[in-house]
């Protein structure tokens, strides 16, 4: 959503001739981040959302974005200083494409998120708070996805009155004409008056985005163990690989705003959140075949020892067969 708002700010800007000096381009840049902040917090379930600077150019019919020090805070219960930090975006916004469009639609050609640090934090064994986040932004969809209901021919005919007659009605008072004629009269009546009144002013749709190239490089994601204790600080850093789309909308569809930013958001959360839960595996899984290792270790040894004991004891025990042997044999007569 950050990127549609301020794409069409700063286009919206450049088509009613703005001053592109250097005291308007600052106060265009601080309206674009106030109004992108709040943006992005009620896209991120109420997230906080700060960002440290935008700044912007025109290259041709290409719009170049800066934005630099972006910082979304954790919802509760989670402590940590922050969900994510991003010290770099850059876009590059194909302007003719979304002048042509009259803002209905918006390439991205080029989205570059460099120096990206995630902090997962874990305060439950099921849940950390980048699923919570995740999941948030899923019931928020949800839930404004059913507040749309479809129009209904009630609606469009206007509000008919509890009295309006039927057929059954008009059927009954052929007997009467006159009360009959009167009933409909006022149902038309009110029909006419429906039809007049100015229908409800539509929403417009949400501009639709096509986002191509995609790169996030230097990931660090940090995890943070607050089960036991409130601890806020990492236990363990790592390094995540670099995520790369020649073609994102190609994959994942061209979206609305919304759709593309929580789209894209849950891509670069799950694959690099993915690095500490392939750790904890590979972690467990170690354990297990060093445990297996050494049972078998001790088996060996438990099955060599019995081996000696056991040679020992038969040893013995043909000892004991022959010196009984000895005993039962008669005397030899004595000369």
């Amino acid at each position: 959503m950050v990127l549609l708002t301020l794409a069409t700010l700063a286009a919206g800007a450049a088509g009613a001739g703005v001053t592109w000096s250097r005291c308007g381009k600052k106060s265009l840049g601080r309206q674009m981040k106030g109004f992108a902040e709040s943006l992005i917090s009620k896209a991120l379930a109420g997230s906080s959302c700060k960002l440290g600077g935008v700044d912007f150019k025109l290259s041709g019919c290409e719009m170049q974005i800066g934005v630099s020090g972006v910082e979304v805070g954790n919802l509760p219960p989670y402590k940590s200083e922050s969900l994510l930090k991003i010290a770099s975006v850059y876009l590059a916004v194909n302007l003719q494409s979304l002048l042509r469009s009259g803002f209905k639609q918006v390439i991205i050609e080029e989205l570059l998120v460099d120096g990206l640090q995630l902090t997962v934090e874990k305060i439950h064994l099921t849940t950390n708070n980048v699923k919570e986040l995740l999941r948030k932004i899923a019931e928020k969809k949800s839930d404004q996805s059913g507040e749309v209901e479809q129009p209904t021919n009630q609606t469009m005919m206007g509000a008919l009155p509890q009295g309006m007659p039927t057929l059954n009605t008009v059927a009954g008072g052929v007997s009467n004409a006159a009360d009959g004629m009167a009933q409909l009269g006022k149902a038309t009546a009110t029909r006419v008056a429906a039809i007049g009144q100015p229908a409800k002013r539509q929403e417009p749709k949400d501009s639709m985005v096509c986002l191509k190239k995609v790169e996030v490089r230097s990931i660090v994601v940090h995890s943070v163990n607050a089960m036991m204790s409130d601890n806020k600080t990492a236990s363990l850093s790592l390094k995540a690989p670099p995520i790369r789309f020649l073609n994102f909308s190609e994959s994942h569809g061209v979206q609305n705003a919304a759709d593309m930013i929580q789209l894209l958001l849950r891509e670069i959360l799950g694959s690099a959140s993915r690095v500490v839960s392939d750790l904890a595996k590979d972690s467990a899984s170690s354990a297990g075949s060093y445990l297996g290792g050494a049972a078998s270790t001790i088996s060996e040894a438990a099955t060599s020892v019995g081996g000696a004991l056991g040679g020992v004891v038969m040893s013995s025990a043909d000892s004991v067969c022959v010196f009984w042997n000895w005993l039962s044999q008669p005397a030899l007569p004595s000369k």
